[in-house]
């Protein structure tokens, strides 16, 4: 019984780990706008801003599902959520720049 409870504080482990990563994802995609503006001459365009912005906005809507699948207690689903939200980031890095 006991390895039982051992393997769901795992994966309630892990669907923390992974929300707080793709909250930092967030934080980051966020933070990578104003640093273009801050740092060029001109401000960035929107063909500039395009991918941070699709970023946050996939990182945003995985990290309601996944606090909302927590509440709920499904914590595989967070953790492959949160898998999945890197994922798209990875692609979206690798089609537009």
């Amino acid at each position: 019984m006991n390895t039982i409870f051992k393997k769901e504080k795992t994966w309630i482990i892990a669907s923390r780990t992974a929300m707080i990563i793709v909250l930092m994802a967030l934080i980051r995609c966020i933070a990578e706008c104003f640093r273009l503006n801050y740092y060029n001459e001109t401000p960035p365009g929107f063909s500039d801003l395009k991918p941070f912005l699709l970023g946050s906005l996939s990182c945003s809507v995985a990290l309601l599902g996944m606090v909302i699948l927590h509440f709920f207690r499904a914590n595989k689903t967070v953790s492959l959520t949160g898998i999945l939200c890197v994922g798209i980031l990875v692609y979206l890095k690798s089609t537009y720049m």
